[in-house]
């Protein structure tokens, strides 16, 4: 009986909807929404969604919609695998080997500048067309003077030669925007270049407030600054106001273009602030010109028709006159590149960005601005470096397009010779980094590889070695450089141990307090440092809860005198506040890559009271320093009619032989290294095995076993093209809403004998399968069979649970594949022959399919419930006809017929595929006819003599007061805790 129709009876017994609501949201049941039915409409369903009539078209549509199962979203958290690690607390003895000599050895942080981004040869002619003016010289113009005279005009003063000249005051603008570091010795460049030309007291160059600049407030200070002497009085801030006319105005600057080309959005901030700024130069008399190092530069017309914006750029030729449309450069995939050759190292400072792109060839300087501000770019005070997020994406790049190639060479050759004047601890990283990218392949290389790592190991020794404060700080300063740099995967390589050595070493102090780093690596395992923390503090229990009924989980922290709560999962010990990891173990493929709804696709530090979701399909593990555990989110199972939580643990309801089965999810066995191994633990008769799970019903002194058959969807039929094909296997999708248990053998002769106490079988054996029996035999069995035990349904499974449970997933003629041959079934051994010099065999003779059933192909033919029909009829729990169909009578003997499948042991091989189907009449008998039982079938049998008519099971326990009552209390019972 379904969930609601049991929820109906709690509230027909005249419990409040409160309650009601309550037990639904217990058992993670939601409420389907209600259909409004017409009034005219014929077609009535009870809730078990099954029609008691359909007498047109339009009924059999709208049956079709409404017994579509909607399944609720309903998953618990389970524990698969519970694992306790080993306590260790001893110091790693390579920390008390050789130390590093602490002597003052040469090294510097300062690294060379960028290298000139254009020779004043190319750059002063367009300056000096751009900013300059036309005066008259001292040298006469002969051919104008000439051409005067020819033409008879009078000559009135004699003409001189114009030329462009100077401006003779400029004011240098350089951006304040810190989006252009990278070019910052370029504007200096300039800045040095007009002074040297024009002198220092006709050239201002000064910078604008950056924060005031974004407030329509324009304040400046002299740049660069001079003298260090006189820093105090050149970085005053001043007003700035339009210069007087006659000065020109140099603009160096982005135009904040470049966080343009990082955030993909035309109006932030920095380029309505150059709006606002360019109105105001609109009102200068003067020259204005920019020169802008960005890839592009604003579209807005008549912005650049003020600003005059020209690139900056050592790629692409300066024009003879600047433009007032602005540019674009052409878009380059370089970036690409560039990023994947900036992966694995620890830091790029601006001259090594520009060394790198002209020693790779990469393309002009707008990728310096492009890289310096893309998003996936992290600045340090240093320089800049791959942002860990996406580290990993960029290095798997630079193994594609870097790795074992001249150009991968050439950049750690161009990185060595840049910082060959860097300290000794900077040069090792890069070393270090460098053999993770490029690993090591001559001797050579291999020793130096292993001199780097005796660097760090003396560097971790020194750390803990040493004694004196000041010492003592700059080495774990060192070390905590070190380890922020570490590549993600030294932490699960072969040089993890190192890697912790460094970790704890840097973060001794701290971690002794019970303070731990904000962020932690992705493959960081905390149990692997406790040998640091103090042994003597306590630890603390947390409580992994489940909040509801679709995966969420908090962790809390957990008193052992209270008594479990009823949504208890597991329970966690940790040293003090040392963090508790959530991880995935496997990755489903249509997991998305996000952080989303609590969901985490990495590692992730769970805090306390975090609330956090465990993914269907997805196993996590929590690790704390003292335990593992494996959790998975366990959807309700086909079989389960709910599922819930108390105080004992997980468990399922299951339908049984009018009883609710509680089934709990425990620990079924403990092997020796403490793994804990956790499954449904199921009561006798049941248990699940390789093929899933399993009944194994009492018949008198024999055993049948019935397997368990999910609901679900399959193609019904053969498609057009299978070999063997006849013309009534029309192709079509069948849905089975409800799961039934189906026997995993056809009836034996020993278990006929046992029911019947008499043999018909022609073939004389207690294991082989029953023949010589004809349907009405078959009802005769069943009736007899359901006599033995009232509260279990037994009947023949319908043509669809057939086929359906024959296939068991599969799509190919057999369920084994395309092929058959005697070691797969018994047949004639012949595709279009028949042959009858043969016998049945035992009914287990060959292996079963993937759901646990044998010989669905071959041996016997077996009866089921449905009349034959010649064409497929429902798509949704099908049934067959209600009534015989008089146009499919056999032609010898005028009967309607019942519907065999499977073959026989001397049929023919294609009468043994998946969608074969043979008719006869009900009371045909024969040497290769048998039949298997299902059982949990709500259906009417139908017509045919010898048969009953048989009432749902469901509707049997509504019209018994009795049943219905103890049905109520077991329910109430449940929910009280009480088995």
């Amino acid at each position: 009986m379904g969930a609601w129709g049991r929820l109906a009876l709690i509230q027909a017994a005249g419990e409040s909807k409160e309650i009601l609501e309550r037990i639904a949201q217990q058992w993670g049941y939601q409420k389907r929404p209600e259909k409004k039915l017409e009034l005219d409409e014929k077609t009535r369903f009870n809730h078990n969604n099954r029609t008691k009539e359909a007498s047109t078209p339009v009924d059999q549509e709208r049956k079709t919609q409404a017994t579509q199962v909607i399944l609720p979203p309903t998953h618990f958290v389970c524990v698969k695998r519970r694992y306790i690690k080993p306590q260790n607390h001893e110091q790693p003895k390579a920390l008390q080997g050789p130390t590093l000599p602490l002597s003052d050895k040469a090294g510097t942080y300062s690294f060379n500048p960028p290298t000139p981004l254009l020779p004043k040869a190319r750059l002063l002619p367009f300056l000096q067309n751009a900013l300059g003016t036309l005066q008259a010289g001292k040298r006469i113009d002969a051919s104008k003077l000439c051409r005067q005279s020819a033409q008879g005009r009078t000559l009135r003063k004699i003409p001189h030669v114009t030329q462009r000249r100077w401006p003779q005051r400029l004011q240098i603008i350089v951006s304040p925007s810190l989006d252009n570091e990278p070019h910052w010795q370029d504007f200096a460049s300039i800045v040095s270049s007009f002074k040297a030309l024009l002198g220092s007291t006709a050239v201002a160059s000064l910078r604008l407030c950056e924060e005031a600049f974004y407030k329509n407030q324009y304040r400046y200070q002299q740049w660069p600054v001079p003298d260090k002497s006189t820093q105090s009085l050149n970085l005053a801030w001043r007003d700035w106001k339009l210069p007087h006319p006659e000065v020109a105005i140099l603009l160096l600057s982005d135009l904040g273009m470049s966080k343009v080309l990082a955030q993909e959005n035309q109006n932030n901030h920095e380029t309505l602030a150059w709006k606002r700024f360019s109105r105001l130069l609109s009102r200068h008399s003067g020259l204005v010109l920019t020169l802008s190092p960005a890839r592009m530069s604003p579209q807005d017309l008549i912005q650049c028709k003020i600003l005059k914006p020209t690139p900056l750029n050592d790629y692409h030729l300066l024009p003879r006159h600047p433009k007032v449309t602005g540019f674009i450069l052409d878009k380059t995939k370089a970036i690409e590149y560039f990023l994947a050759a900036l992966s694995y190292l620890p830091v790029c400072d601006v001259g090594l960005l520009r060394a790198l792109r002209v020693g790779l060839h990469l393309g002009g300087s707008e990728l310096e601005t492009w890289v310096w501000n893309h998003p996936h770019i992290e600045r340090m005070a240093l320089g800049c470096q791959v942002h860990t997020r996406h580290r990993k994406h960029y290095q798997t790049l630079y193994q594609r397009y870097f790795q074992g190639t001249p150009l991968g060479q050439r950049i750690w050759q161009i990185l060595q010779e840049h910082h060959s004047k860097a300290y000794e601890g900077l040069r090792n990283l890069e070393r270090l980094l460098q053999y993770e990218a490029e690993p090591p392949r001559s001797e050579d290389e291999k020793s130096q590889q292993a001199d780097v790592l005796d660097y760090f190991q003396q560097l971790a020794a020194t750390c803990a070695q040493q004694t004196f404060p000041d010492l003592k700080s700059a080495v774990k300063t060192q070390c905590q450089t070190i380890e922020q740099l570490l590549p993600d995967s030294i932490w699960q390589g072969q040089h993890s141990e190192l890697a912790y050595q460094l970790f704890a070493m840097a973060h001794q102090e701290t971690l002794r307090q019970q303070q731990w780093p904000d962020a932690l690596p992705e493959h960081f395992d905390p149990a692997r440092v406790k040998w640091v923390l103090d042994p003597t503090v306590e630890s603390q229990l947390y409580g992994l809860l489940q909040n509801d009924s679709t995966g969420n989980c908090v962790l809390a922290p957990f008193q052992a005198n209270l008594k479990k709560p009823a949504n208890w999962i597991a329970m966690l010990s940790s040293i003090g506040t040392a963090p508790i990891t959530l991880q995935p173990l496997n990755q489903p493929s249509d997991q998305t890559k996000n952080n989303t709804n609590g969901s985490f696709s990495s590692a992730h530090t769970v805090k306390e009271n975090e609330c956090f979701t465990i993914p269907i399909q997805q196993i996590m593990r929590l690790s704390s320093m003292h335990e593992e555990v494996d959790l998975q989110a366990l959807q309700r199972p086909a079989w389960a009619s709910s599922m819930g939580r108390d105080e004992k643990g997980l468990y399922a309801l299951l339908l049984w032989r009018q009883e609710i089965l509680k089934i709990p999810w425990q620990i079924i066995k403990t092997d020796q290294q403490g793994v804990e191994h956790w499954s449904w633990n199921w009561p006798k008769p049941f248990g699940e095995d390789a093929y899933g799970l399993y009944v194994d019903w009492q018949i008198k002194t024999l055993t049948q076993r019935f397997r368990w058959i999910e609901p679900g969807s399959f193609m019904m039929g053969s498609p057009e093209a299978e070999k063997g094909r006849y013309s009534n296997e029309n192709q079509h999708s069948v849905t089975l809403s409800q799961g039934f248990w189906l026997a995993d053998t056809a009836v034996s002769q020993a278990l006929w004998q046992a029911v019947m106490e008499n043999n018909p079988s022609r073939f004389k054996n207690p294991d082989n399968p029953v023949e010589q029996v004809s349907w009405h035999d078959a009802q005769a069995f069943l009736t007899k069979l359901n006599a033995l035990d009232k509260s279990v349904e037994a009947s023949l499974p319908s043509e669809a649970q057939w086929e359906y449970g024959c296939r068991a997933g599969s799509t190919t003629p057999f369920h084994f594949g395309r092929e058959l041959n005697l070691q797969l079934a018994h047949y004639s051994g012949d595709w279009e022959n028949y042959n009858i010099e043969g016998s049945t065999c035992p009914i287990k003779q060959f292996p079963p399919n993937v759901w646990g059933l044998y010989q669905m192909h071959g041996n016997v033919w077996e009866w089921c419930n449905d009349w034959y029909s010649h064409s497929y009829q429902e798509p949704v729990d099908p049934t067959g006809p209600k009534e015989p169909d008089l146009l499919e009578k056999d032609k010898y003997q005028g009967e309607a017929c019942r519907v065999l499948r499977g073959g026989s042991w001397c049929y023919a091989g294609r009468y043994l595929r998946s969608a074969s189907r043979l008719r006869d009449r009900p009371g045909y008998r024969d040497g290769g006819v048998g039949f298997r039982v299902a059982l949990g079938q709500a259906t009417s049998l139908g017509g045919g003599a010898g048969n009953r008519e048989r009432q749902p099971l469901a509707e049997q326990r509504q019209a018994d007061p009795a049943s219905k009552t103890t049905l109520l209390q077991k329910i109430k019972n449940i929910f009280k805790g009480e088995s």
